[in-house]
């Protein structure tokens, strides 16, 4: 069965100082693992080696503590930094088991006084297959918004 997957996260409102980097996961569809129960401990271990939304959060929120952290909002450094981030996730989703294609997208913004962002993505193909990913992540200065779609070409 075919469907059509909107994603559409705003932001604006959403946006806020915190004290701490806060990771949000949304997951957007459930992927061939969603159809058994993973067993055991390791959340790696998800049937048929697909990533589960935990390990997804873990793999952003490690990313992004990583590369940025609480170093504030700085325009010079965001394109390094997206470039960074992407890097890394990709060499995390490549060294994962999950046999599936993916795609990453990031975007950074500063927190501030009437900063707002609108995002959205359309997915069409099989959700009993692929899966879309939204996190979101954010210090006191810096937000983040990541999608990464995973998705099944055989």
């Amino acid at each position: 069965m075919v469907k059509v997957a909107p994603n559409v996260v705003t932001p604006q409102s959403e946006v806020s100082a915190k004290p701490k980097a806060t990771p949000t996961v949304k997951p957007k569809a459930s992927g061939r693992a969603a159809s058994k129960a993973a067993k055991g401990d390791d959340v790696e271990k998800a049937t048929a080696g697909h990533l589960d939304d935990q390990v997804i959060q873990r793999y952003v929120t490690s990313t992004l503590d990583e590369v940025i952290g609480n170093i504030k909002f700085n325009y010079k450094l965001a394109k390094d930094w997206n470039v960074k981030v992407i890097n890394n996730l990709t060499r995390k989703l490549n060294a994962s088991s999950d046999p599936r294609k993916f795609i990453v997208h990031s975007t950074l913004l500063p927190i501030g006084n009437d900063t707002g962002l609108s995002v959205a993505n359309m997915c069409y193909w099989q959700t009993s297959f692929d899966s879309t990913h939204y996190v979101k992540w954010q210090s006191n200065t810096t937000a983040c918004i990541i999608f990464i779609h995973l998705i099944d070409i055989e």
